[in-house]
């Protein structure tokens, strides 16, 4: 953040299993942040945005690095709900993310299971169908065929439910990461431009304003 120019006010760790969050999130309140980051599993997250509204904590932007702010238990009344709304967070996928079957991958899991699938189910998706276009393309199940058949996969966001697929020289995936923000209850893709369905809202309205 500071190599980007931004101002870090404070930085505060928790201990796994905090039952109070009011004390750290005061000490932030304090410091009148623009901007909040967190990096919290789902009870922690659910528990964060609950006790920021309970002591009135009004920065402009709420924002989670993945993990509990981006599952679907995050936004359900069990979890955040009311509270998780204009949220944002970093994600692998989405919903509604403008990749070629993404929506009806969604579709045809909600039908079959009952709920929204988290980005694990579309990335587990995605790495079966990556094995099968590698084995495809090797042509054989000689280890260095398929090595190399993996290292060369190069697909564009209209050919997998899970957008563009690319290996770097080290074997790290390139696959960029989506920005979703909580509007009307559910999550929507914000961000990359080209990726969104929505614009992102801004500044989180103070919590006196909501409904």
């Amino acid at each position: 953040a500071q190599a980007a120019g931004f101002e870090v006010v404070a930085y505060e760790a928790y201990a796994k299993g905090a039952p109070d969050f009011k004390p750290m999130l005061n000490s932030l309140k304090a410091k009148n942040p623009d901007v909040v980051a967190f990096v919290s599993y789902l009870l922690d997250a659910t528990l964060l945005m609950r006790q920021s509204r309970e002591i009135d904590f009004n920065p402009k932007v709420y924002i989670g690095a993945g993990a509990g702010f981006s599952t679907p238990e995050f936004i359900r009344e069990e979890g955040a709900g009311k509270d998780a709304e204009y949220t944002f967070s970093a994600t692998l996928w989405t919903t509604d993310v403008k990749w070629k079957g993404a929506a009806e991958f969604a579709r045809k899991f909600q039908e079959r299971y009952g709920v929204e699938p988290a980005y694990h189910s579309a990335e587990t998706h995605a790495a079966l169908y990556l094995v099968k276009n590698v084995l495809e393309r090797a042509g054989s199940l000689d280890r260095q065929a398929v090595r190399d058949a993996l290292a060369a996969t190069d697909m564009g966001p209209d050919e997998t439910i899970f957008g563009p697929i690319k290996f770097d020289e080290n074997g790290q995936s390139a696959h960029p990461m989506l920005v979703t923000q909580v509007q009307n209850g559910q999550y929507v893709t914000v961000w990359p431009r080209e990726y969104a369905s929505a614009a992102p809202i801004l500044p989180t309205p103070p919590w006196s304003e909501r409904k």
